[in-house]
């Protein structure tokens, strides 16, 4: 009886000498393979005698704790994540991109990846990849999205999309838990060329009578090599609110704001439409400007100035001529101007016009003249400026006959803003002297006839 109680005492003895030797332990090898995301039950509660699982948490002073190297997170019993590997990326878009990798090889307790781009060393999208759930705050990023995922372990694969066109991004992802970030593993990804965004904000500003700048606010992202066409609208006529295509004008650079269109008419209505192009094609919605108007100019010639004779008994010259061509007009044509040079020199106005000539009719002027002497006549309109001049010479012999020389553009110019109002009193005096020419003629005749019956 003696002998099997000693023999009792004995097994007591060393139950408790590996039981103080088993809670004085401070290490214990934790493999990969047994650590778990999984949410330990009872982690931090009281306990008697053993905690589950009994490879991560232990009863230590009647509390369920992680067992070293684990460090608890209230819910897991976690180390520092390793990094992933075999890193790279597949099927590139202008907005999307697949990312694949394996976790890490010695993978610690992972609770999500964190997957991060950035831009010139700025964040512009983070990806929180979820195996559990995490306390995990939110980062700096603008842009941010949280997403739950089954497959945390082997291979994984994440179709990322949101990104930019023609953006070279600098790629992160790390293993993580609520108390340890793995190592950053990084790459280059560039995204493809996309069809441009559509610049804003046209405007026009005339610089002188043929030349405006066009200005516009490029597109809010380079989504590739840019290229800016400008379309030039050009009114039909100066009074028209039809427009048609004039040309178009080409400037590269994605940065290029703005751009002088040379060779417009003078005191003419033009709008200009401008589109962003890449290489994978235009924007769509183009923005057109306000209309504009060009400043006037110097009035080209008039046209078809001619001079005919007035039939008989009369001394003169019918002079007419129409507006200059409607592209060379430059202006608000408000009247024309007549000098006339032969026996007598003579200025005169014709027209006086609000707000300008519609230049519909051919203009006329009774101007009379002495036989056997040549006359200069010069007609310009007048606008904003004296227009070019245009000259004629004719000549009316004793027996009515015209000759008539060439019309001739005159480099002189002279502004009036008077009314021409020919008058025919230089005509009247011409016949008025004419008969008492031939009167004086008949009445020597008559004398001298009774003379010599005498």
């Amino acid at each position: 009886m003696a002998t099997a109680v000693k023999n009792g005492l004995v097994l007591v003895e060393v139950l408790v000498l590996t039981v103080l030797r088993n809670s004085s332990s401070t290490t214990t090898e934790i493999t990969p393979a047994t650590v778990t995301a999984t949410a330990i039950p009872g982690l931090g509660e009281a306990c008697t005698t053993e905690c589950s699982p009994p490879d991560m948490v232990e009863c230590v002073n009647h509390v369920c704790q992680c067992i070293p190297p684990l460090n608890s997170t209230g819910k897991y019993c976690v180390t520092e994540p390793g990094a992933v590997g075999d890193l790279g990326f597949t099927n590139v878009t202008d907005s999307t991109v697949s990312l694949i990798w394996e976790e890490p090889t010695t993978p610690g307790v992972i609770q999500y990846y964190d997957i991060v781009f950035n831009v010139n060393g700025l964040c512009f999208y983070e990806i929180l990849y979820q195996c559990t759930s995490n306390s995990r705050r939110t980062g700096p990023c603008g842009l941010m999205t949280f997403t739950t995922m089954m497959n945390c372990h082997g291979n994984i694969s994440y179709d990322v999309s949101l990104l930019k066109p023609y953006t070279n991004y600098s790629m992160s992802i790390s293993a993580r838990n609520d108390k340890y970030d793995g190592p950053n593993s990084t790459l280059s990804i560039q995204t493809d060329i996309s069809a441009p965004l559509q610049p804003m904000r046209v405007a026009a500003t005339v610089l002188n009578a043929s030349v405006i700048r066009v200005s516009w606010t490029r597109p809010s992202h380079d989504n590739g090599p840019t290229w800016y066409n400008i379309t030039v609208w050009e009114a039909t006529g100066r009074r028209s609110s039809n427009f048609t295509l004039k040309t178009t004008v080409r400037v590269d650079g994605f940065n290029t704001t703005s751009c002088e269109v040379p060779g417009l008419l003078s005191s003419w209505e033009y709008k200009f439409m401008v589109t962003a192009y890449t290489p994978e094609g235009s924007a769509q919605a183009p923005n057109t400007s306000g209309v504009v108007m060009t400043l006037p100019a110097e009035p080209g010639p008039v046209e078809n100035l001619t001079a005919s004779a007035l039939p008989e008994p009369y001394f003169g010259m019918l002079l007419t001529w129409n507006c200059p061509e409607e592209k060379q007009r430059n202006g608000r044509i408000m009247d024309c101007t007549l000098h006339y040079k032969g026996d007598v020199s003579q200025v005169e106005h014709y027209g006086r016009y609000t707000p300008e000539d519609p230049c519909t009719d051919t203009k006329s002027v009774l101007v009379p003249m002495a036989p056997a002497i040549n006359y200069t006549f010069t007609v310009f309109a007048n606008a904003e400026f004296t227009g070019k001049r245009m000259s004629i010479i004719s000549r009316m012999d004793p027996k009515g006959m015209v000759f008539v020389l060439p019309a001739r553009a005159s480099n002189e110019n002279q502004y009036s803003k008077s009314v021409i109002i020919v008058s025919a009193v230089c005509g009247i005096v011409i016949v008025v002297l004419l008969a008492v020419v031939v009167f004086l003629v008949i009445y020597t005749r008559i004398l001298r006839s009774k003379k010599e019956k005498e």
